[in-house]
């Protein structure tokens, strides 16, 4: 139980180093309706709201692993050869597990991970001919270290931003659209105003005419008025 709960604040520390408290659930539901639940599930990004989520959940076959440690110093080849054996077979076995219990398309992808802790355990793991593909193809389960899962989760994190970039940039379309639409309307607006002030300055180049005429009319009959008598002369 300790090696468990070991396990399990290892791979909570991993997820909130890299990702958002909203992109991953802890004791997860995987099936509505359920009591079965999974440490954790990273929610998978989607363009069209929240995807489906990504069961992970950590394993520690500590028993298995220090007797091919032991066998491994002690420099015993058979010893070596049984407790590889062994660890595979529980390392398949959570796998299995996992796959049985986890693995529930459409709420949830149709593959999980099983995070072992310790990198060294994962090195054996991986250093077993052919086991990380058999998993992958048989249960659908990917094995994971620490250094692999973060790698892991860099590559989830790139596609939340892709996601979220998809996302802001329909809105900044809907943004240009409505913008275009007012913009259309501000130059109705200006050809009106235009057309206005056109029809004006004709009105006052009509009106500038008529005053220059109506100047003349009466600068000529200022000049035909006959002259008044000379007071002083009579």
């Amino acid at each position: 139980k300790t090696r468990g709960v070991w396990g399990e604040v290892r791979l909570r520390a991993l997820l909130e180093d890299a990702l958002a408290a909203g992109q991953y659930v802890e004791n997860a539901q995987v099936t509505p309706g359920s009591a079965e639940r999974v440490e954790f599930a990273i929610r998978l990004p989607a363009a069209d709201g929240e995807g489906a989520l990504l069961p992970v959940d950590s394993k520690f076959p500590q028993e298995d692993y220090l007797r091919l440690v032991d066998a491994s110093r002690a420099g015993d080849t058979e010893g070596v050869r049984a407790a590889r054996k062994q660890l595979e077979s529980a390392v398949r076995e959570q796998a299995k597990r996992i796959r049985d219990k986890y693995i529930k398309p459409p709420a949830t992808t149709d593959y999980a991970v099983l995070f072992l802790p310790v990198e060294s355990l994962y090195a054996e793991v991986a250093r077993i001919d052919g086991l990380l593909e058999a998993l992958q193809a048989a249960y659908r389960v990917l094995v994971a270290g620490p250094s692999t899962f973060a790698a892991l989760l860099t590559s989830l994190q790139m596609g939340f931003r892709t996601v979220a970039l998809q996302k802001r940039s329909g809105e900044v379309l809907a943004l240009l659209v409505s913008v275009k639409a007012e913009f259309q309307k501000y130059g109705e607006a200006v050809q009106k105003a235009r057309t206005r002030l056109e029809q004006a300055s004709g009105d006052l180049d009509f009106i500038d005419t008529r005053a220059r005429a109506l100047s003349r009319k009466l600068r000529d009959v200022g000049e035909d008025a006959p002259a008044l008598p000379d007071e002083d002369a009579n």
